[in-house]
């Protein structure tokens, strides 16, 4: 049996728009793989920026503990120091019965006025972390906002991938990943 030119017409007609909409469907697939390969580039960009954050804070509460204990350490030396140096002409002097009275009050003086000081200067110390500790926590509820945004914000708030419809997105190459530098605009 011959088939018509008009039905081969209509079959060659039928198969090519088929063929037509199979390359459009695997066009669109390119191009949500590739703005899929975006999205995911820039997580993964962002995520390492967020651990950076994180180690650095971490780095920041290190170190101001041992700042901390490096001053309370080094104070607590020199005060031991100090009021070894101290006994010395002390015991020279309370051995002498002339002077054993004037010197008992006079180191009395010396070692509250010591123990005052050494004292101020722990009690400074330990404010000072408080205070550091407290604007380094500050910081570290900035990266946890930053996180919880970053994880509940919608792609569509995510300015490198595209909100444009399935059908209209293109085949761009992607875009490059936001710099780590954090920005002015950012600072408190």
């Amino acid at each position: 049996m011959l088939l018509s030119t008009e039905l081969l017409l209509l079959i060659s007609l039928s198969n090519l728009a088929v063929i037509v909409w199979i390359a459009r469907i695997a066009w669109q697939q390119r191009s949500l793989r590739l703005a899929s390969e975006t999205s995911l580039r820039y997580t993964a960009y962002r995520q390492a920026d967020l651990v950076l954050f994180a180690e650095g804070h971490q780095q920041l509460l290190e170190a101001q503990e041992f700042l901390e204990s490096s001053i309370h350490g080094t104070t607590a030396t020199v005060r031991a120091i100090h009021l070894g140096i101290a006994a010395i002409p002390f015991g020279i002097l309370e051995a002498i019965p002339v002077t054993r009275d004037t010197t008992k009050v006079v180191r009395g003086t010396h070692n509250l006025i010591s123990d005052a000081v050494y004292s101020s200067i722990s009690v400074a110390n330990r404010a000072g972390g408080v205070l550091a500790r407290k604007g380094i926590g500050e910081i570290g509820e900035q990266i946890n906002d930053a996180l919880e945004h970053e994880i509940n914000a919608p792609p569509a708030e995510n300015p490198k991938i595209s909100s444009q419809p399935r059908s209209s997105i293109s085949s761009k190459k992607p875009a490059r990943p936001p710099s780590s530098k954090p920005s002015s605009s950012n600072k408190k």
